[in-house]
């Protein structure tokens, strides 16, 4: 079973080479969802180039999920309550409390938030996905 759902943040930093995320990758295991796979993909290529882009989608894909219908409807209300989260992060976020992980992410909009591993980024500046 995974220990963590991969916020696109997570996998953002880890594919920039962020050591302090490192550990998490390469010593745990993981999920993310379509979603946070579009998030990374188009970050990816926006920052980096299209063939990096596509590489780490092809790479990632296999630790894809697909969230309940409770996990959906669960992240619904939770955004509804936390207004500047994305659906992504909801669902991921949700998806991870359900199925007794930690959500990894270094998005300032959840570092006091349960159930979260908060991984601040090297040089404090945050990604966009």
């Amino acid at each position: 079973m995974a220990t963590y759902f991969y916020d696109s943040y997570a996998v953002i930093e880890y594919f920039r080479g962020a050591e302090n995320y490192r550990e998490y990758f390469e010593n745990h295991s993981g999920v993310l969802t379509y979603m946070n796979l579009i998030e990374i993909h188009h970050a990816i290529l926006k920052q980096f180039s299209e063939k990096d882009a596509e590489e780490t989608a092809k790479t990632f894909n296999q630790f894809v999920v697909m969230p309940s219908l409770e996990a959906l409807i669960e992240a619904s209300k939770f955004r509804l309550q936390h207004k500047g989260i994305s659906y992504a992060d909801a669902v991921g976020y949700i998806y991870a409390k359900l199925n007794g992980m930690k959500f990894l992410t270094g998005d300032m909009a959840f570092e006091d938030m349960p159930n979260v591993e908060f991984v601040k980024h090297e040089n404090k500046k945050q990604v966009t996905p």
